[in-house]
């Protein structure tokens, strides 16, 4: 009512506006002061009366420091002007908030851009009412006394959302009389150069509600765009926000989904999983159920590089690998890299997965959890302080014991399965300057009866600086830190029981730059430190065991590069990315290293000394320049043309003879025998836009050359000596595929993607005597060689409550070495087997469902709610996880382990307090 009666006294007066604030300047400096106070020093000062009477602002302290400026001045940074509407009204200042003071009332048309200027102020935003009584809001770049004509000048919009007041990455200015536009960063900043005048502008981004605005440009400068949640569910509208979100727009061989589509996926237990959404996509197989690793573009597991913001991850699943290690409920989107690999990147042969978490609430408290039979979850987002500081807490929990406790079977009903893991984000904003701090921390236990035990952790912790240096230059500082560690006590063979520790830990620095040139040009550049530490731990015997202890030792290794990639557009129809990247890797002492003779013949007989290198002194070094192309060429309105060129390099390896990645799997550093390897990955590809069917279809190939390459002997033990290199040889790798998507995307009923990809992975090594030979150094399938993959995914919006969507999934069965023939010495039968991976295990075909039904969304509800409905493995069909075998007086018998042969069930509740449309 106060308002409303400030409103009509207003109007009352009528509409004449003073243009000059006072005749007095005035000369603040205050700290802590309530804002009635500095009112009235304001007042005192310039003779100026100030009107409000928002409460929020009564209870607001103000710390500033200005002289010689005006009343108007000092009062409009004193405030928020995107929630205020400060303006001088009879030689008063009057402050508003819900309620708009109109400054004159006009007809208003579209306007192409022109050499006029109305007059106005610097930086400030106004209000017009059309005569249908519609708000369109105008905003000035700049003072009026320093509009020149035909000038380019670069303008900077910030957009950020309403309801949380975090900042909105991948939305969109498009200007409609330029036909152009720019997209949003990582930090929402949206960058173009404008030649003086007035535009229409509109900002959109994927479930907000577009914004126009009348822009008027003097002069260079920047603003703040505010864009709210949608209450209206849209018909038939694609609005692309990231462009890497778009097949057309995307770089080339990268893939990018968003959280909310991640949460779409129907799953066994109930909880989105990053890695198995990721392999529903083109170029990307997981060899079978059950396993936290995957392979990219015929890479092994090992190759791909898994960020949380920022911090690496070196084991992705929980309950060896039925559950993600990744909270669902933080992560806004990820970003997979495996084509063109941007040159801030390095490290991995295959691919980057860059999982970046959505960040704090700064306007409002909102809890998200979800509870189902195994597990449960909570995400808490605090704000501290007002569109400043916040909070984002994440906890989950599992208790699955009772479901083992059920199974008939002594050695089931023995053995435990837990884990947990715990996320806490600090986000802290300033008008120039972002700060974020995050922590992660997940433990898991695995129990087989009394038969084995694995315990394994990972630990991480990144803080991250947003720096802006004028409006060109921006800059972001991480320190990083990561350990994984692991514990395994393996009592199956009595006779070789053991227990084993070991821990990799991984500390990092970066900073990264960007640097615009002009609104087709910009550099980024920067240098990027990273220190491996192993601990191989000890293998100790258990009991009456047989085995000999073996102390693995430790190893370290420091890994520097600079790197710079300039993104230009020449013209309209083409895009390059040019970048390099220059490593330097060194190998560290302490340790111990065999000297073999000719250093050639690397074998146990061929060993002629001993070579000891003290605390951290050289080892080895070894250098890497890396040039990284990509071109994107519009052929045409809706199809374009995308090619690129990868150099990458791999100082970290795996050392696993199995296909698949378990938690005892350990991690090797390239030294003085084992050389880091090293690969070329071309690509090429056609993308198109079927606006009819608002469809988008892709095209891909790749052939990618790896030399170097690690791979493991025949009967390989890496638990059973310290050398490694006696264990391990080197050859070459050879990869290529084609990769088909179809896709439908956006605001529709039915949306979703096919993906085919036929890919070969052929791994050669043929040393120059036979024991250095795998396969008689013939060329053989690598163990995850899958030549054909076929995934569908397919989401039903039945209605704004009920959604449904299913997947299927089918791929060859991954090659293996089969025994085919026995033959006897003395009575002794001895197993001879075929080629390495000469034969396959059966094809594999999963179809899984899911119904998602939401409760009321009336959006003043307390809590909101829905229910998760899902099976897994639909069709009940017993997949192959591996095929062993056993001997017996009968001679050799074939056996075939599954993991789920049967459909899984799961219901989760899921619940949310607060506004529906919140984070």
């Amino acid at each position: 009512m106060i308002n409303r009666a400030l409103l009509f006294l207003l109007l009352s007066f009528g509409f004449s506006v003073s243009l000059i604030a006072q005749k007095n300047n005035v000369n603040i400096s205050c700290t802590d002061l309530s804002f009635q106070k500095f009112c009235d020093k304001i007042t005192f000062e310039s003779g100026t009366k100030i009107y409000y009477s928002d409460n929020s602002l009564k209870s607001k302290s103000i710390t500033l420091n200005v002289s010689n400026a005006t009343a108007l001045q000092a009062v409009k940074m004193a405030v928020d002007t995107l929630y205020y509407q400060v303006i001088i009204w009879n030689n008063s200042i009057v402050i508003t908030k819900d309620y708009v003071v109109p400054l004159s009332v006009v007809q208003y048309k579209y306007e192409q851009p022109v050499e006029e200027i109305d007059t106005s102020k610097k930086d400030e935003i106004r209000y017009y009412r059309t005569a249908k009584a519609a708000v369109l809001k105008k905003i000035i770049i700049g003072r009026r006394s320093n509009y020149k004509q035909n000038t380019k000048v670069k303008i900077i919009a910030r957009i950020t959302s309403l309801e949380n007041g975090n900042v909105i990455p991948g939305s969109t200015i498009y200007i409609k009389s330029l036909q152009k536009g720019a997209v949003a960063d990582k930090q929402g900043i949206a960058e173009m150069e404008l030649v003086t005048g007035k535009y229409i502008i509109v900002i959109k981004s994927m479930g907000m509600k577009p914004q126009e605005y009348r822009l008027l440009v003097y002069e260079q400068g920047h603003f703040d765009i505010i864009l709210s949640t949608k209450s209206v569910e849209l018909s038939s509208i694609n609005i692309y926000g990231d462009r890497q979100m778009s097949l057309m727009k995307r770089d080339p061989g990268i893939e990018k989904v968003s959280g909310k589509t991640l949460k779409k996926l129907p799953v066994m237990v109930g909880e989105p999983d990053v890695i198995k959404a990721s392999a529903m996509l083109p170029g990307i197989v997981s060899v079978g159920e059950g396993t936290s690793g995957i392979n990219v573009r015929g890479g092994g597991s090992d190759q791909n590089a898994f960020y949380l913001n920022k911090i690496p991850v070196f084991n992705t699943s929980h309950m060896l690998g039925f559950f993600p290690a990744f909270n669902a409920d933080l992560i806004r989107d990820f970003t997979i890299y495996k084509g063109y690999i941007p040159s801030e990147f390095g490290g991995k042969l295959s691919s980057v997965f860059d999982i970046e978490t959505r960040k704090g609430n700064r306007k409002e408290f909102s809890l998200h959890g979800g509870v189902s039979p195994m597990a449960a979850n909570l995400v808490s987002s605090i704000p501290i302080i007002d569109d400043k500081l916040s909070l984002l807490v994440s906890a989950r929990k599992s208790y699955s014991n009772w479901i083992l406790k059920k199974v008939n079977d002594k050695d089931i009903s023995n053995s435990e399965v837990d884990f947990s893991d715990f996320s806490l984000g600090v986000y802290y904003d300033l008008p120039k300057t972002q700060v974020s701090l995050f922590a992660y921390h997940s433990s898991d236990r695995f129990a087989f009866s009394h038969l084995n035990e694995y315990e394994y952790s990972t630990s991480g912790v990144s803080l991250q600086i947003n720096q802006s240096y004028g409006k060109r230059l921006r800059a972001n500082y991480a320190l990083v830190g990561s350990m994984y560690k692991f514990g395994s006590w393996d009592n199956i063979e009595p006779s070789r029981s053991y227990e084993h520790d070991y821990s990799i830990a991984q500390n990092e620095f970066k900073a990264d730059f960007t640097y615009i040139i002009n609104n087709n040009n910009k550099i980024k550049f920067g240098i990027n430190s990273i220190f491996y530490g192993l601990d191989r731990g000890k293998v100790m015997p258990l009991y009456s065991s047989k085995l000999t202890p073996v102390d693995m030792g430790s190893e370290k290794g420091i890994e520097n590069a600079i790197y710079i990639t300039d993104v230009w557009n020449p013209t309209e129809w083409l895009e390059l990315n040019a970048g390099f990247r220059y490593t330097l890797y060194n190998a560290m002492g302490t340790k111990d290293i065999y000297e073999y003779k000719d250093n050639k013949l690397i074998d146990e007989y061929y060993v002629i000394d001993t070579l000891h290198y003290g605390n951290n002194e050289v080892i080895s070094t070894s250098h890497f320049p890396e040039f990284r192309f990509a071109a994107n060429i519009i052929a045409s309105k809706r199809s374009n043309v995308k090619l690129s060129f990868t150099q990458m390099h791999q100082s970290l390896f795996m050392l696993n003879p199995t296909a698949t990645v378990a938690p005892t799997s350990q991690w090797k550093l390239a030294d003085y025998h084992l050389k880091p390897s090293r690969s070329n990955q071309f690509s090429l590809g056609y993308f198109r836009d079927i606006v009819k069917y608002g469809m988008e279809a892709s095209l891909e190939g790749y052939y990618k050359h790896t030399v170097d390459f690690t791979e493991f002997r025949d009967g390989a033990d890496f638990l059973a000596n310290d050398k490694v290199e006696l264990s391990v040889l080197q050859g070459t790798q050879k990869s290529y595929g084609l990769e088909f998507m179809l896709r439908r995307r956006g605001e529709y009923r039915f949306t979703g993607w096919l993906a085919y990809t036929y890919s070969r992975s052929l791994v050669e090594v043929k040393g120059e005597e036979h024991w250095q030979n795998i396969n008689n150094g013939k060329a053989y399938p690598s163990a995850y060689d899958i030549p054909h993959s076929v995934n569908l995914f397919l989401n039903i919006k039945l209605s704004k409550r009920v959604n449904f969507s299913t997947t299927m999934n089918y791929q060859t069965g991954r090659p293996i070495t089969f025994p085919i023939s026995i033959y006897y010495i003395n009575g002794i039968p001895f197993v001879d087997y075929s080629d390495r991976n000469a034969y396959r295990i059966p094809y594999y075909f999963r179809m899984d469902a899911s119904l998602t039904i939401e409760g009321n969304l009336r959006r003043d509800k307390f809590i909101h709610s829905s229910l998760v409905l899902s099976i897994y493995n639909l069709t009940g069909r017993d997949n192959p996880y591996s095929v062993y075998f056993t001997t017996s007086s009968k001679g050799v018998k074939t056996n075939q382990y599954s993991v789920i042969a049967i459909p899984v069930f799961t219901a989760t509740w899921i619940f949310k307090l607060g506004n529906f449309d919140a984070n």
